[in-house]
């Protein structure tokens, strides 16, 4: 499993305030999720939930599994 980018990425999340602005509920984390993946793969929500598997995103933002389902309602 692949963690390159996300810590990186998420340090200048974290950094710039964006993280905190997002929050720390599941909404928040997945939302922060999708660009953190946006900035490593623009495809689809379906692609986010692949890196998300290959990336450990899932234990290094703190979130239970999610499908591509998952990330409509944060956005909505």
């Amino acid at each position: 499993m692949r963690i390159g980018a996300v810590p990186p990425l998420k340090a200048i999340a974290e950094r710039i305030g964006l993280a905190k602005a997002l929050g720390n509920h599941r909404q928040g984390r997945l939302v922060l999720w999708q660009v953190l993946a946006r900035c490593i793969d623009q495809d689809s929500r379906l692609s986010a939930v692949r890196l998300a598997e290959s990336h450990a995103a899932s234990d290094l933002l703190g979130l239970d599994a999610f499908n591509e389902d998952h990330l409509y309602s944060p956005l909505a």
